[in-house]
């Protein structure tokens, strides 16, 4: 059944992802098991708004994250672990989660792959119900290095590859290879037995099932790019990206003049042109698309304006010092309404639209230009 979710094409390892990285597949087998399974494509920094439950954190594939991960969501996690969450850190590589639980990681520390799969099992260290499946299959390398406040969960050669460690009313668990929860790997040994009994002993008084897809590399599987992806044309795409630099390169070369720039062409008024491309989405049935667009367009307007990063704590400080009371009520509307959005799997038109209005009113209100706090930014019309 692992082998049948595992399919499709993907290059994330989020849970809505059913290529060989991704983990659709453990999410396919806990919701049939009749767990609340939740995506979290906003990231951390909703967990203050989460009952304890399950929470997944996967290194997403590739040498680059984006986002990265920070400290504030660091501490947002083991916050919500204090208060009873059970936090597994699926993760092959340094980070703030990891620093912040004083986990070391050595991404080439295990021997290369052997000849079997036999040569890449983790042993149990230990009688227990989480390892009660076997060993755990594995194919990466990372070698934790685990302080004696953790307990080994499975070890290589002498190596401890998982590991959990109490905190406050929950726990966290470390795992040290993103394979044994992919979906080519989850059938290997006993990965899905560990992941399963994982489930069954930390949801006993109820509790969801949270995916951090955002930093699992699944924050973007809308995009222009992922599409073409999707569908084969990651090949065209990198040749008419070839073709565009050349062609800048040789426009470059000419000999330039001064010149005069054009006037500007005037475009449609502010809501005039949302309007219009919010019909161009909706026919097209890219609602969910328009729906990334206008968010990510709306974060970066808000972080060069504020030159700090999306953290919503120290924006909720610069909001209300910066720009006043005012701006920090508008800018949590606009947030709000994104986060009800992005919730459901087919926001309604009209609700995107609604909030693509709202975000671009805070803009040009609040971001055209630096102002006293307390006072908007001149504009000359209001959507």
């Amino acid at each position: 059944a692992v082998g049948g979710v595992a399919s499709g094409l993907g290059d994330s390892r989020a849970s809505v992802d059913r290529g060989p990285q991704g983990t659709a597949a453990l999410a396919g087998v806990l919701g049939r098991m009749g767990y609340e399974v939740e995506s979290l494509r906003l990231g951390l920094h909703v967990l203050s708004r989460r009952a304890p439950g399950l929470l997944f954190v996967v290194s997403p594939p590739g040498l680059l994250a984006w986002p990265a991960m920070t400290d504030a969501d660091a501490a947002r996690m083991l916050d919500w672990v204090q208060m009873g969450g059970t936090a597994v850190l699926v993760q092959d590589r340094p980070g703030p989660l990891l620093d912040a639980l004083g986990v070391g990681v050595d991404p080439t520390g295990l021997p290369r792959r052997g000849e079997d799969e036999a040569g890449r099992a983790a042993l149990p260290a230990g009688p227990g119900v989480w390892t009660a499946g076997g060993p755990m299959a594995l194919q990466g390398r990372a070698a934790p290095r685990f302080d004696p406040s953790f307990s080994p969960l499975f070890a290589m050669r002498g190596v401890a590859v998982a590991a959990v460690r109490k905190q406050g009313l929950g726990q966290v668990v470390v795992v040290s290879d993103p394979y044994t929860i992919g979906n080519s790997g989850l059938g290997r040994g006993g990965n899905l037995a560990f992941y399963v009994a994982l489930a069954r002993s930390t949801l006993k008084q109820g509790g969801a099932v949270y995916f951090d897809d955002l930093h699992a590399g699944g924050g973007d599987d809308h995009g222009v790019v992922a599409y073409a992806r999707r569908a084969g044309g990651g090949p065209a795409l990198f040749l008419v990206g070839l073709l565009v630099l050349l062609l800048l390169v040789r426009v470059g070369a000419r000999e330039a003049r001064a010149a005069r720039a054009p006037a500007p062409v005037p475009i449609l008024g502010g809501a005039e042109h949302i309007r219009a491309l919010a019909g161009l989405y909706e026919r097209a049935g890219l609602g969910r698309h328009a729906l990334d667009v206008t968010s990510r367009q709306f974060r970066r307007a808000v972080q060069e304006r504020a030159r700090i990063p999306w953290e919503l704590d120290r924006l909720d400080h610069w909001l209300r010092t910066e720009l006043g009371p005012e701006a920090a009520v508008e800018f949590t509307r606009v947030r709000s309404g994104f986060g009800r959005l992005f919730a459901v799997a087919h926001p309604d038109p009209n609700a995107v639209f609604a909030v693509a209005r709202l975000a671009a009113r805070f803009e040009k209100r609040w971001l055209g230009e630096r102002h006293a706090p307390g006072t908007a930014a001149r504009s000359d019309a209001v959507l």
